[in-house]
């Protein structure tokens, strides 16, 4: 069939398509495209456009064929980082969403037999919380090892997780060579990762350190709350430390430096699991220590000369103000108002565990009280409200 356009006294022949039913097409411009069986402009072959046509209708075909079964869909969820680690306590130093794309874990990816286990850690971007996650492990050649597989672990659109793989006590002591593990996201694989299990025995090393008042806050070895700065009233500063892959009856030595770099103690002790924890410590209250003020430092010795070093920090609240006094700002230092106050720490609230932490705070974020007072009027007097108010509290309590 032939299209003939009719656009005044001029004749535009178009391709000879047969065109089943249809007879007159409208273009845009308002031209009819009348269909006729007669060639009107003799010497054009009409099939060379046509084949030109059809030329182009296959080639836009074949690009969309190329699409569909040659290119891979792209994934909701996509991983930026995943990795091998010996860092299990990565969550201590990264909290919140940001962490998982700002801070990761120190890689590793050779493990021994005495490792306590290899952990897997990995972020990921645009799930839907409750997505189904699968974790498949292969062994050395290519057996099924395990299949993990949850619907309670994907609780938000954009996270990390850090998963363990138990090594020591478990088959993987027994089975050195190359693994894999493959980590499927909502029914898509998100990433593969590869790690070594070596022959042969790690050296110790300590995982993680603190220093801490309280190194039997958290139940078994896990790590306590950090502290680095300590009071004369303080009973011990303890240096908490977890270790892994030591030798049963290896020794350990601590020395302790106070301000000055002078040696202060050394203490002698010995590893009693392959895998745990210890947490020496120096008494402060009522000892030399406390009336030693300044930066001290704790050295460890282990495995025939490895060290590592902890920094802290002895404050004898006693002696001149450590930090700016926020009252002293109002009333002046040496004002009966502030000589009262001091005197009821030293004598009231010294005496108790409760009053001590009340202490510490005033310690903690006082400078940040200081600095506020003396930079807004309002503040400063809504502190001198605040701060009479106290004191008419303690002059009624002493009548």
């Amino acid at each position: 069939m032939n299209l003939q356009a009719n656009h005044g006294s001029m004749k535009y022949n178009a391709c000879d398509i047969e065109m089943s039913g249809m007879r007159t097409l409208k273009l845009q411009s308002g031209i009819n495209l009348t269909c006729s069986r007669t060639p009107v402009l003799p010497g054009e072959g009409c099939a060379f456009y046509c084949r030109e046509l059809m030329r182009l209708f296959a080639c836009s075909l074949l690009l969309f064929a190329c699409c569909v079964l040659i290119c891979p869909p792209s994934m909701a969820v996509q991983s930026t980082h995943h990795m091998m680690t010996l860092d299990r306590y990565y969550y201590k130093n990264c909290q919140g969403v940001e962490c998982c794309f700002e801070i990761f874990p120190e890689p590793a990816a050779y493990f021994f037999p005495n490792d306590e286990a290899a952990w897997l850690w990995f972020n990921w971007k645009g799930a839907r919380p409750g997505d189904s996650f699968s974790m498949v492990t292969f062994s050395p050649g290519g057996a099924l090892y395990d299949h993990l597989s949850s619907d309670s672990l994907i609780t938000r659109k954009d996270g990390c997780l850090l998963l363990s793989f138990s090594i020591n006590g478990s088959a993987p002591e027994h089975m050195p060579g190359d693994w894999l593990i493959k980590v499927s996201v909502g029914g898509d694989h998100l990433f593969s990762q590869r790690f070594t299990i070596l022959s042969g025995k790690r050296d110790a090393y300590i995982v993680d350190k603190t220093m801490t008042l309280n190194p039997h806050a958290g139940s078994g070895c896990a790590i306590p709350p950090s502290n680095h700065i300590f009071y004369e009233f303080d009973e011990v500063a303890y240096f908490w430390f977890y270790f892994s892959a030591a030798g049963i009856g290896d020794d350990v030595r601590v020395d302790w430096y106070a301000p000055g770099g002078s040696l202060y103690l050394t203490q002698s002790l010995s590893y009693t699991d392959e895998n745990g924890c210890l947490y020496p410590g120096i008494a402060i209250g009522g000892h030399e220590a406390a009336r030693l003020p300044g930066a001290w430092r704790v050295t460890v010795y282990y495995d025939s000369g490895r060290y590592c070093n902890e920094y802290f920090t002895v404050v004898d609240s006693t002696a001149d103000e450590p930090i700016p006094c926020p009252l002293s700002l109002i009333y002046g230092n040496d004002s009966p108002q502030v000589q009262t106050l001091r005197n009821f720490r030293d004598t009231v609230l010294r005496r108790t565990p409760e009053g001590r932490e009340l202490i510490r705070l005033y310690y903690q974020w006082g400078p940040f009280a200081a600095r506020a007072i003396a930079a807004n009027d309002q503040v400063r007097e809504e502190a001198e409200q605040l701060a009479d108010a106290v004191l008419l509290m303690m002059a009624g309590r002493s009548e």
